[in-house]
């Protein structure tokens, strides 16, 4: 039996086409649709953009705890690795941001203190970042703003390093293993009477009145100078002079 009719009956193989040379509707031939990796990319990068649009056209807010933070990179950049847990996965989501130094210096400026690595690593932080998909580079997130909310806490971290640091110094809470000094008799104030440093102060020392530890004992002196303070004060306190530290820094 000859099988030479049944192979000339065989249909040949479609070829896949490139789909710059598609038709309006490639979908009628039944052929499937090949796009050029930069073609496909581009479209991508699209519905990335125009998803994150529908969100907020200026970026998107995200939240997300910062698993590593690698700052070798030139210019001053820093790339953060977020990771976010996934429901009902063991695997968290994660995400490469690229923060700029100018945004870690608006930062820094508007907590008051040097924002550095070791702060921000491990931080659960809220930040709205802008995301494209690059031929080369591939997802990439840009952060555009950190959550001034945020200030707080990295307030609370730079107090516990410092804190830290100086306990491996020997220095942290150093005052209270220090014995109190037995040769102090009066404390001045200088203020002006009815200033509210005068109303602050008295509120402070008011527990240690309560309780007998102390005695308030207020003494109008004309301000003459700083020179002239120790012997004004001594004639009132019926003591020495040289007993008496004034160190005036602002001029009443």
């Amino acid at each position: 039996m000859s099988i030479l009719p049944s192979l000339l009956n065989t249909p040949a193989p479609q070829p896949l086409i490139d789909g710059r040379s598609l038709a309006a509707d490639p979908l009628e031939s039944g052929r499937p649709v090949v796009l050029p990796l930069h073609a496909l990319l581009q479209r991508m990068d699209g519905a990335i953009r125009a998803m994150t649009a529908d969100i907020d056209p200026a970026g998107v807010w995200i939240t997300a705890e910062v698993a590593k933070l690698n700052t070798r990179h030139a210019g001053g950049f820093w790339f953060a690795e977020l990771a976010d847990p996934v429901p009902g996965k063991n695997h968290p989501a994660c995400l490469s941001v690229r923060i700029s130094p100018q945004l870690i210096e608006k930062v820094s400026l508007l907590a008051g203190i040097t924002v550095t690595p070791d702060l921000i690593d491990g931080q659960a932080m809220t930040m709205r970042i802008g995301l494209r998909l690059h031929p080369r580079h591939g997802l990439s997130a840009q952060a555009l703003e950190i959550d001034p909310a945020m200030t707080p806490s990295l307030r609370a971290a730079a107090q516990e390093k410092l804190r830290q640091e100086l306990s491996a110094c020997g220095l942290y809470d150093l005052q209270r293993a220090l014995p109190t000094p037995g040769d102090i008799v009066h404390l001045a104030v200088i203020c002006p009477d009815g200033s509210a440093a005068r109303g602050d102060v008295e509120a402070v020392l008011a527990p240690l009145v309560e309780k007998r530890l102390l005695m308030l004992d207020w003494h109008k002196i004309k301000f003459e100078g700083p020179a002239a303070l120790p012997a004004a004060s001594s004639r009132r306190l019926r003591v020495s002079p040289d007993s008496i530290g004034v160190r005036a820094q602002t001029q009443l």
